[in-house]
């Protein structure tokens, strides 16, 4: 396979994994009634234990898709990586490709166990659709030469890349266990909220518990991981808006990096406040979801930017 049809494979590959999490991310946030008619009640009457939900409009289509395409996926990882071994030179780029394989197999066992209630096994499925976007993205990128011609900059990118994917794993856990545990409708302020009914449980952060049989967090614990997620918020735009700041001190700046994480981190702060105070709330989960996947593609092509030298 030539470097030409291993590129355009590789843009595939993204355009299908940005499709796919989306499509989980519909199920998922419908699947825990958010959005529901008659928010919040019906939203807080989901959370209750053995609680049914009803299908989410299309909920076939939008199961099916899904599902035909991770399979097409797990058959283009397995062409990039047998067909274009020889392609995949320099950088680490043969073992992104391996890791692609066993995320695919990881993703493929875990299917197995989702949906669950268990937050360990969404994070599982968020986690793994994310690094994928991340590596095909980190092994298709290209960065021309000028754009790192000083390596004191193109250090300073890849760090504030590297800061950024450290802060968005924080946000993904967290926001994670907010949806799992029904606790986007905890507050109903903004920025802050409260104060709630019940005792704290700091269990509510670990991401392997579940409440008592019968019982379900309380207000005050649900809140708490609501301005929590809140605050990692506040700590993502700030990475976002450091790499995007390193990226245009670049010699030649590149610019669609530039406008694209300005542009990804507004959408994402406007789906996330949509979420709280909009009927609208299940499409700005899923493009909430969107903008982040887009970002950990930014931040992955600018991890690709060698150092001199290499």
């Amino acid at each position: 396979m030539g470097a030409v049809t291993l590129a355009r494979l590789l843009v595939f590959a993204a355009l299908l994994t940005v499709l796919i999490t989306s499509a989980s991310a519909y199920l998922r946030l419908g699947g825990n009634a958010l959005g529901c008619e008659g928010w919040p009640a019906c939203y807080l009457a989901a959370a209750e234990p053995k609680a049914a939900v009803p299908d989410l409009p299309a909920v076939q289509w939008v199961r099916g898709s899904h599902r035909v395409a991770a399979s097409v996926l797990g058959l283009l990882i397995i062409a990039i990586v047998a067909l274009g071994w020889d392609a995949l030179q320099g950088r680490g780029r043969r073992i992104a490709g391996v890791a692609l394989l066993f995320l695919a197999l990881f993703l493929a066992w875990l299917g197995r166990y989702t949906p669950s209630l268990l937050p360990a096994v969404t994070l599982g499925n968020l986690f793994g659709g994310m690094a994928l976007f991340g590596l095909i993205v980190w092994m298709q990128a290209r960065p021309r030469a000028d754009v790192f011609a000083d390596p004191r900059l193109a250090s300073r990118l890849r760090l504030a890349a590297a800061i950024l994917l450290a802060a968005i794993v924080v946000q993904v856990v967290l926001g994670a266990l907010l949806s799992v545990r029904h606790g986007t409708a905890a507050c109903s302020d903004f920025p802050l909220c409260g104060p709630g009914a019940g005792l704290l449980d700091w269990g509510v952060f670990d991401p392997f518990a579940l409440p008592a049989e019968g019982t379900a967090y309380s207000v005050a614990s649900l809140q708490a991981l609501q301005l929590a997620h809140r605050l990692g918020a506040l700590v993502v735009v700030a990475a976002t808006a450091w790499m995007a700041w390193a990226a245009s001190r670049l010699a030649t700046p590149p610019r669609f990096l530039v406008i694209g994480m300005s542009v990804i981190v507004l959408v994402q702060i406007m789906a996330g406040l949509a979420v709280l105070f909009s009927p609208l709330r299940l499409a700005a989960g899923v493009a909430h979801n969107l903008a982040t996947a887009l970002l950990v593609g930014c931040a992955a092509w600018s991890l690709q930017i060698p150092r001199r030298g290499e």
